[in-house]
Parts: structure tokens; C-alpha cells; sequence
């Protein structure tokens, strides 16, 4: 009797310290309290630093997140989705920690606290132990910090790169227009399309990224952003060490797509039919899920990211119907020295594309002949 006594209470003993284990894991990784982007804490110089925007006050979608492409997302999905990201880069973390700033909304930010609650409470002590703690930091900034200090910034960035009143392009001779995604579109006459930004990609979080460089601390000079409805098959270091390949004159790395958007060339081949914007190679279109930013270059060239630029570089190419995606379009097609190409296995769709042979055998201009490292959820 005695020694199921004794087995009792040391089962008892080993699942508290577990729980207490897990809670002081959670309580070291999280700062639930809001701070101030200037004031975002140094959680020592062997952390990697990754950014994602988290808004559920409105409806959204890419980078954040109440909405997909089509349409409104439902709040359980949006907890799931977030619950795989954080899932993913935190079980893959093997020996570099990562200090993780999440620009949100105040219930974007408790949603968030719950999650990761949830994603510690479900993992084996073991594993918190050996592979996690100590090696995960999250550090809350509110997205309104941004939307008072910069809002006539962002209200020009938004008027440039989503335009709710559309833009008039032309039709190009023998093309097909059915099955290329690029943005809502309407027939105005035989010979040209108006193409409309979606309402959705008007919200300031998708253009706080352009003025992450005057507000984030020195100690952050190298910074991954990443969409939270993306998840990691393997370490996020494996993506964080290709900006040692970035040269001096880049200024950030990103995905080529994998759909055709030749027509976000239309207004240019307007100008040259010989134009080789928006086509497979150096002025093929990009895809912003992930983004290493470099704020060591961005600093030094900060007009490169002001409204007034991306409105002459608009001018310039032509429409806008994607938001902040957009941006980087121009800078490439502007100077492709300035976007450093990412290899096509950190694009999330690749997946969906290889999986889908139709779509592939249509629509793809750089299907990757690697196995996948991030997927989209």
C-alpha cells in the first residue's frame, strides 16, 4: 500500500514541476504588456528577429489575417492558423533563439497570449527543457502606435498602392485573362480592364513594414517578416542565413511567384510591346509571405520606402492592386540590384501549385524542383 502511496505522490510531484515548468517557459517568453517600438528590449545579440502583423478589431487578410484572399476567415481558423505558425517555428528552433515582435491589435495581441499558451501546455516537458526554453521571446507593439504618429504616411501609402477607384489598363491582343489571378478586375469595353485594389489592403498594417526603419531599435539590423498564416518545416536560421548572401546594395530578399501576373505588365507594354515586365526572369512578379529586410541598407537609402518614390515608381509601371506586395514589385523593376531573389523553397504556395497539375501546367513560371520549407495554412 505504502508503495502506491509513494508512486502516487511522485507522479503528482513530477506532473506539478511540469506544469510549473510550463508556466514559468510561457511567463520568460511572453511580455504581455505593450511596448513601444523604440522601447522593444534586446533579448541578447545571438537572437534572430522576426516580425508579424496580427489585427482582429477589422477585417484583413495576408500578413494578418482576418480574411483570406476570397474572403472572411473565421475567428476559429484565424487561432489555428496562428497556432501552427507559432507552432512550427518554435519546435523547430535547434540551437539560435528568436526574438519574435508581433504588431497587433489589443485583441489580436489576447488571442495571440492564449495561443502560445495553448502551443506550451500541448508540448512534452522534455521537449520544453531541452529544445525551447529560454530560446523564444515574444514582444508585443500595437499597430496604432503607427497609424497616430504616421498617418498622413500611411494614408498616401495606401491612396498609391491600393487606389480604391481602379486603374484603366489595356488588353493586350490574343491574351486570355480567365484564370490569372491579380486582383479584383471589371470590363469597361472590348479593349481595357479597370483593375481595383481590394477594399481589404487598404488597413495601415500592411504599410507599417515601410516604416519599420525610423522606428525599431539599431540592435535590429537584420529583420524576416513573415505572413501568420505561414508554418516552417524546418529551423527559421536556414532562411535567416541567406542575408549573408545579400550583397551591400540590397536592400530586402523575397520569393518570385509562382502564378503568372504578366498583366501587372500591361501598362508598361503599353508603352514597348518588347517589355519584359511582369514575365518570367528578372521582372517577374513577387511574392511578400516572407520578406529579410535589411535595415542596415534601408536606413542609409530611407526614400527608397517613402510614399513619394513608390508614387513615382507607380507612375511609372502602372497599377497597383495588391498593397504593400506592389512596393516591392516597383523597387525590382526599378533596380532588380536592390531585391535579393530567395530560393523558390521558402515559397508557401509551391506546394499548392505542384499539387494542383492543371493549375501548374498553366499558371507557372518558376515551379520549384525542391521540397518546400514553408507552407501557407
Amino acid at each position: 500500500m505504502m508503495a502506491i502511496i509513494n508512486l502516487f505522490i511522485m507522479l503528482f510531484v513530477f506532473e506539478s514541476k511540469g506544469e510549473a515548468t510550463k508556466e514559468d517557459c510561457f511567463n520568460n517568453m511572453v511580455d504581455k504588456e505593450w511596448v513601444m517600438p523604440p522601447d522593444i528590449v534586446n533579448p541578447g545579440t545571438d537572437f534572430i528577429h522576426l516580425a508579424g502583423m496580427f489585427q482582429l478589431s477589422d477585417s484583413q487578410d495576408r500578413h494578418g489575417h482576418a480574411s483570406d484572399r476570397d474572403g472572411i476567415s473565421s475567428r476559429k481558423s484565424l487561432e489555428e492558423n496562428l497556432h501552427m505558425h507559432f507552432l512550427s517555428i518554435i519546435t523547430q528552433i535547434k540551437e539560435t533563439p528568436i526574438n519574435y515582435i508581433l504588431f497587433a491589435d489589443e485583441s489580436g495581441k489576447n488571442t495571440t497570449v492564449l495561443v502560445l499558451k495553448s502551443v506550451i501546455d500541448n508540448l512534452p516537458i522534455n521537449q520544453i527543457e531541452k529544445r525551447i526554453e529560454n530560446k523564444f521571446k515574444l514582444q508585443f507593439v500595437p499597430i496604432n502606435y503607427f497609424s497616430k504618429k504616421y498617418r498622413n504616411e500611411l494614408d498616401m501609402y495606401i491612396k498609391i498602392l491600393c487606389d480604391q477607384n481602379g486603374d484603366i489598363i489595356p488588353i493586350l491582343k490574343n491574351f486570355k485573362v480567365s484564370g490569372v489571378y491579380f486582383g479584383g478586375y471589371e470590363y469597361t469595353g472590348l479593349d481595357d480592364l479597370k483593375l481595383i485594389c481590394f477594399h481589404k489592403y487598404t488597413k495601415d498594417l500592411f504599410y507599417i513594414q515601410f516604416l519599420l526603419h525610423q522606428e525599431l531599435p539599431m540592435f535590429i539590423d537584420k529583420l524576416i517578416i513573415l505572413d501568420v498564416d505561414t508554418y516552417f518545416l524546418d529551423d527559421v536560421k536556414l532562411l535567416f542565413d541567406y542575408f549573408e548572401l545579400m550583397n551591400r546594395h540590397e536592400l530586402v530578399g523575397l520569393i518570385k511567384n509562382v502564378e503568372n501576373n504578366e498583366i501587372r505588365g500591361f501598362a508598361q507594354k503599353d508603352k514597348d510591346l518588347h517589355s519584359s515586365i511582369g514575365e518570367p526572369g528578372t521582372f517577374q512578379t513577387l511574392n511578400s509571405a516572407v520578406v529579410l529586410m535589411n535595415l542596415v541598407e534601408v536606413r542609409k537609402r530611407p526614400n527608397l520606402f517613402s510614399p513619394q518614390h513608390f508614387s513615382k515608381l507607380k507612375t511609372k509601371y502602372g497599377y497597383a492592386p495588391l498593397g504593400d506586395q506592389d512596393a516591392y514589385f516597383f523597387l525590382r523593376y526599378e533596380d532588380p540590384k536592390l531585391v535579393f531573389m530567395l530560393p523558390c523553397v521558402f515559397n508557401p504556395l509551391v506546394k499548392e501549385f505542384k499539387l494542383n497539375a492543371v493549375n501548374t501546367k498553366k499558371l507557372s513560371l518558376d515551379i520549384c524542383k525542391g521540397e518546400s520549407m514553408i507552407r501557407e495554412t
